[in-house]
């Protein structure tokens, strides 16, 4: 008996979950609300009760499977507020057991008479960022440009300190649907020493419509504040160097929010050095990163190399951005000093 109990709750909790989407999406067109209500006894009574307690149906059965699935019909002016649904086991004794009660909320859902989106032009703000776009179009449901206005509040976002907004609001009115609102950085994190490494920005967007005052709000947090803008990955590179043999450089260069970035302007240098720690080469080239954002290169490592010793920089004049970074592959280590290099010119085709 007791673990019937027990599992009578937890089919409950699936039947509040159900109940809450059916009313929801039923409510919103006024039409009969059929719910499926699961139990899992012998010989359960429900009682549906609406917000003032007054219950509206009761159902006594039977079930000869331990599975009963049972419906309730919620009225067609049904009551707003908090409904109730409870059970009881009835035992051979006429005996009750205790009552399990869930409860799920109806309300009325009326369908929005517009929609609103925002983008931004940058999916990371760094400290040399400069202007940021903040992009609104609204539209009717039925497919005209909104006309209102659009208000807009800055702000940083964590999963430890939460929402801390600033100050200052951004307003424009709609024009044809679209509003473009812009930031300058500098000035919304104006303290290169306090600018908030590793948070997101926090923007929330009022758009008010001009006709009835019905107002929406859009929140994003998609854009990771961080410095610098770029990253540059050295794990698919060649983590080992043999002397006298070729050597395969291969950079991934992408957004701290991992984005890709093709044909953003680059800089390699490789540096040499011998068992002394003297430079006996040095390469440097400026490249593109390729359409999957990647940097290929091959060098020719001399007998003598030691050490070697590599960077890679981003040149992103648009961005005001120059960063790079640095990879330090290692000597193979060999008890003779010497070394096979088995490469493939062109691939084998397979009958």
């Amino acid at each position: 008996m007791i673990s019937i109990i027990i599992f009578i709750n937890l089919v409950v909790v699936v039947v509040v979950v159900v109940v809450v989407v059916v009313v929801v999406v039923v409510v919103v067109v006024v039409v009969v609300v059929i719910i499926t209500i699961i139990i899992i006894i012998m010989s359960p009574s429900l009682f549906p009760s609406n917000p003032a307690n007054v219950i509206v149906d009761r159902m006594r059965y039977s079930a000869a499977d331990a599975f009963k699935a049972q419906t309730f019909e919620l009225p067609r002016e049904a009551s707003e507020g908090v409904w109730s649904i409870s059970a009881n086991f009835e035992g051979s004794d006429n005996k009750y057991s205790e009552t399990k009660t869930v409860e799920f909320e109806v309300r009325e859902y009326v369908l929005p008479r517009f929609s609103a989106d925002l983008k931004i032009n940058t999916d990371v703000i760094s400290r040399n960022t400069g202007w940021v776009e903040f992009d609104v179009t609204g539209k009717y449901v039925y497919g005209r440009n909104l006309q209102g206005t659009v208000e807009m509040q800055l702000g940083t976002w964590d999963e430890n300190d939460g929402i801390r907004l600033l100050p200052e609001r951004y307003g424009k009115v709609l024009e044809k649907g679209n509003a473009k609102l812009y930031a300058m950085m500098s000035k919304v994190f104006p303290e290169a020493s306090e600018f908030p490494e590793e948070k997101r920005l926090y923007v929330t967007v009022n758009v008010t419509e001009a006709g009835t005052g019905e107002n929406q709000t859009l929140v994003d947090t998609t854009t990771i504040l961080s410095h610098p803008y770029y990253k540059i990955d050295f794990s698919a590179s060649d983590q080992y160097f043999k002397p006298g043999f070729p050597f395969t450089l291969k950079a991934a260069i992408r957004s701290q929010a991992g984005k890709p970035t093709p044909s953003v302007p680059l800089y390699a240098v490789v540096i040499f050095k011998d068992k002394n720690g003297n430079r006996i080469g040095k390469k440097k080239t400026y490249e593109k990163a390729d359409q999957s954002s990647n940097l290929v290169k091959v060098y020719q490592v001399s007998e003598k190399t030691e050490k070697m010793e590599i960077l890679v920089g981003v040149l992103d004049w648009m961005r005001h951005v120059f960063t790079d970074y640095k990879h330090f592959p290692e000597k193979l280590k060999s008890g003779t000093n010497q070394y096979i290099h088995i490469s493939m010119e062109k691939p084998i085709g397979v009958r």
